[in-house]
């Protein structure tokens, strides 16, 4: 796997601002990394991230099986 797929998994979430996204700007305003010792290119870390919820929550799946549920205050 490349280092940039890889580094995608083990990124964690991130939430970004769209606002100016017409000016080619993006920002970060929220993230959950649930690796913070590892940004290996390895095939760890996030598998799914499912942010549709009504209640603003949003579930995010590790490939090992955990699971973390977490609703971001923006």
């Amino acid at each position: 796997m490349s280092k940039n797929g890889g580094r995608s998994y083990t990124a964690g979430l991130r939430i970004l601002d769209l606002k100016d996204v017409a000016n080619g700007k993006l920002s970060e305003v929220a993230s959950l990394d649930i690796m913070p010792n590892d940004d290996s290119a390895e095939f760890e870390g996030v598998w799914s991230i499912f942010p549709y919820y009504n209640s603003g929550s949003v579930a995010v799946a590790g490939i090992n099986g955990t699971l973390y549920v977490v609703r971001p205050n923006l």
